[in-house]
């Protein structure tokens, strides 16, 4: 039996609808082109750019002159931190990155009073307040730019603000073993042994923890006159039975080294039918090599102890962490847009269409991040005899090797010396001209006071 043709009634219904169908397709098609790629401004991406051209001192005049718009001051200042962390302008950097800490708390009690714009666009109409991935990384570039400033004060202020940090999202942060061994560190530098011990004890306690920090560990332990820490069933506390401690006439250098950049966060779009558009950021989790060095001292391999940091892995842990808020703001943004739709729809059949297209298009994800971070970051701890020495550390990343030439450092007998590089980098020099800066830790307890010389250099009575 043969199909039965449209009648003539039919066809002239089945017409406009074809083509009223087609020409929403090609303006929705038109639109999310026309909106696509608008995350962030012009300038803040051209300083990006020229940062990772090497051009930090371009790219920080860039962004002296470069307005964002309220929902993208974060981003701004982040940029600014990291970028001028990099050149050596460490003041510049710990001023635009406190500033961006103050930021972050005003922005999360504005958080639900911001909600209510995206449910009927995207989340790209908020004010950006951070990954808790970046929002802990903002403390640690702190912690690093006192200490090369001399204030360890300030970077053990630092050091508790990221233990709160790390305490609210220790389920993803924990596998920054970078930033754990930098509070640590920080604590060390001001003086604070307990407080260093108590977060030695917990990178110890950790079940993934691989042993890398040991030897630092032993030395501090040997300081406080302790001995060795032990207890607990994982093997890395084995090896802290080795007796490592700086001798009397021996400093430390401590280097901060940043390698490549982190993964850009990407848009993920799903378009189930011609009124249904779903979008997400994520990360592309793609293989990544691991970062190894080698110093040397004077001509001859020295030892030293590494600790590093993955920040695409820790990023994805703590974006992937966010899924299900993400998916429950996407069902109810849905629902909002379709209440919208079928209002106006009930106006006109055009109101109807055109709200259409404008829900439609403007589901876009939300994939501004904090770009100018490093994909790695690692610290190297090296004892050095006092004296100058002339130091390179040998790194090697990505299949290219980049020799780090620190020039000739004056140790001194129980102190800690600071220096940083960035891979594609110039070498920086601060803004006092006394690189590397250097800290004694003080042999004393917690609560007494610390002296600061107006060279930035900390002292304190020895017992």
């Amino acid at each position: 039996m043969l199909a039965s043709q449209p009648s003539m009634n039919e066809s002239k219904r089945i017409a406009p609808n074809l083509s009223m169908l087609f020409t929403r397709l090609g303006l929705l098609l038109l639109v999310i082109g026309l909106t696509s790629g608008c995350a962030t401004s012009a300038g803040l991406n051209q300083a990006r750019y020229e940062f990772a051209s090497g051009a930090p001192v371009k790219a920080l005049s860039t962004l002296e002159q470069t307005p964002v718009s309220k929902r993208n001051e974060l981003l701004l200042l982040l940029d600014r931190g990291t970028i001028a962390f990099s050149a050596g302008k460490y003041t510049v950097a710990t001023d635009a990155l406190l500033e961006a800490s103050y930021l972050v708390e005003e922005l999360d009690k504005l958080r639900v009073s911001e909600q209510s714009a995206s449910l009927v666009t995207s989340d790209l109409v908020t004010r950006y307040q951070g990954e808790a991935s970046e929002q802990l990384w903002i403390h640690s570039y702190l912690m690093m730019a006192f200490l090369l400033q001399g204030n360890a004060e300030s970077a053990a202020v630092e050091a508790r603000r990221a233990l709160q940090k790390l305490d609210d999202n220790e389920d993803v942060l924990r596998s920054d073993w970078f930033t754990r061994a930098l509070i640590a560190a920080s604590f060390e530098a001001s003086g604070a042994f307990d407080s260093a011990e108590v977060e030695y004890r917990r990178l110890l306690e950790d079940p993934d923890y691989d042993g890398s920090w040991n030897h630092v560990i032993q030395r501090l332990t040997k300081r406080l006159g302790r001995g060795p820490i032990d207890g607990g069933t994982h093997a890395a506390h084995s090896l802290l039975a080795t007796a490592n401690t700086l001798h009397k006439n021996e400093g430390e250098l401590i280097v901060f080294l940043q390698s490549g950049y982190i993964a850009e966060k990407l848009p993920g779009d799903i378009i189930v039918d011609v009124d249904l558009r779903i979008t997400f950021p994520y990360y592309e989790n793609y293989p990544r090599s691991t970062p190894s060095y080698t110093v040397i001292s004077d001509g001859e391999l020295v030892a030293a102890d590494v600790i590093e940091t993955d920040l695409t892995q820790v990023a994805i842990d703590a974006l992937d962490k966010r899924a299900t808020t993400l998916a429950i703001k996407q069902v109810a943004r849905i629902a909002a847009k379709n209440a919208l739709v079928n209002a106006a729809a009930r106006e006109s059949d055009l109101a109807g269409v055109l709200t259409q297209i404008f829900v439609f298009a403007t589901e876009q994800a939300d994939t501004r991040s904090w770009e100018t971070l490093p994909e790695w970051l690692g610290m190297i701890r090296i004892p050095l005899p006092e004296g100058r020495q002339d130091v390179q550390v040998e790194l090697v990343y990505e299949g290219y090797s980049h020799r780090i030439d620190l020039g000739d450092i004056d140790i001194h007998p129980g102190r800690l010396h600071f220096a940083t590089y960035r891979t594609g980098l110039p070498l920086p020099r601060d803004e006092r001209e006394s690189f590397p800066e250097f800290i004694k830790p003080p042999t004393r307890p917690e609560s007494s006071p610390t002296s600061v010389t107006n060279s930035g250099e900390i002292r304190a009575a020895t017992s």
